[in-house]
């Protein structure tokens, strides 16, 4: 009964309009003060921040991994086998166990002519991350080495088996495994240039040269000048009007490789670094991978080529006949085992003459 009568009160009269309800006022949103406004962007600015830096770091961490290698390495006492495919003697299994140091890499480079089917560069490059050091060294192209085929030359391996046996062939010979190759054709090599914008260099002599059958001229004049793609070719190609021939052409080689790093290095801008990187995917041969390659040009960053990079070119006898073939260049064992320590060495202790593998016409 008193439950109906309230619901009886709360209804409105008959004929009455029923009494509108009130528009509460809105509340007013507090102003902020100048000092919380500020603070309220400092705080999504370190939001952000915070954000930008862990997708950063998750990118360094993935795309600017460091390159795995063995660190421990087995250097065969005969290698003969794997290099000739002869049947093992005695002893032939025998090992050196070599352990590497951290953070150093090893890579073959190579230029190639396609006119010839040999390789007509061959460098072993060694990079020291950790004291930003880097070693390179050329290996002259009529070097005699102890292989099962008929001319015993090691430009001749790349015919033989392209660049995984020039790969055995150098590292067997010098006594160091080869983490990466690096191989370059002539008209790579003038795009490459070209992409740089020319290279600055002194041309130490001057160098004329005409090969019909090659399609092949060299006109340069000695002097401080900068080079384009072609000029580079006929400069790096050049051997004749050298006192020491193949020698000389190897330390210009050197000299110019050197002068391109340093351009690239301090050179590259936005209007051509998208050219350069082009010109290294589409016609630059590697088996690093991307993320190698990220590491590396992160690291070379830190890296002063005039106070950091040295220089060689293996020793030897270029004057050399062996069994019927003229000119091959043969080692000289002690001078080159110096050399090999002092640039190339990868491990904890130094080459020995049984760990590098240098022969000799007399032996």
């Amino acid at each position: 009964m008193a439950t109906a009568m309230n619901r009886a009160r709360r209804l409105p009269e008959a004929g009455r309009a029923p009494r509108p309800a009130r528009n509460k006022p809105a509340r007013k949103k507090a102003k902020r003060t100048p000092l919380q406004r500020l603070l309220h962007m400092l705080y999504v600015l370190l939001v952000v921040v915070s954000a930008a830096v862990v997708v950063v770091f998750c990118l360094k961490q993935f795309l600017f991994r460091e390159p795995q290698v063995e660190q421990q390495v087995q250097i065969p006492v005969d290698p003969s086998p794997q290099l000739t495919g002869a049947p093992e003697q005695s002893g032939a299994g025998a090992v050196l166990e070599m352990e590497r140091r951290d953070k150093v890499y090893t890579c073959l480079i190579m230029g190639v002519d396609d006119g010839n089917g040999n390789a007509d560069t061959i460098m072993v490059a060694t990079y020291d991350v950790p004291n930003q050091k880097v070693g390179l060294v050329s290996i002259p192209r009529d070097t005699l080495v102890d292989v099962d085929r008929t001319v015993k030359k090691i430009n001749a391996a790349y015919g033989a088996g392209g660049v995984e046996q020039v790969r055995r062939e150098v590292s067997t010979l010098l006594g160091i495994p080869l983490d990466f190759y690096v191989k370059i054709e002539l008209n790579a090599f003038k795009d490459l240039v070209n992409a740089v914008g020319g290279v600055y260099f002194d041309v130490p002599i001057d160098m004329d040269y005409d090969d019909p059958l090659q399609d092949l001229h060299i006109h340069l004049k000695a002097g401080y000048q900068r080079l384009n793609g072609d000029q580079a070719m006929q400069l790096v190609r050049f051997r004749k009007g050298y006192a020491n021939a193949d020698i000389g052409r190897v330390d210009t080689q050197q000299a110019f490789l050197k002068a391109m790093l340093s351009q690239i290095l301090t050179g590259v801008t936005l209007d051509n670094v998208g050219t350069i990187t082009r010109t290294i995917f589409d016609r630059v041969e590697t088996d690093a991978s991307l993320t190698d390659m990220l590491y590396f040009g992160e690291q070379a960053l830190g890296l002063d080529l005039e106070q950091g990079m040295s220089m060689a070119t293996l020793p030897g006898d270029g004057q050399v006949t062996y069994r019927g073939v003229d000119y091959y260049y043969e080692l000289y064992e002690e001078e080159t085992l110096e050399i090999i320590n002092a640039y190339l060495n990868p491990y904890t202790t130094e080459i020995t003459p049984e760990a590098a593998h240098i022969f000799h016409v007399s032996g």
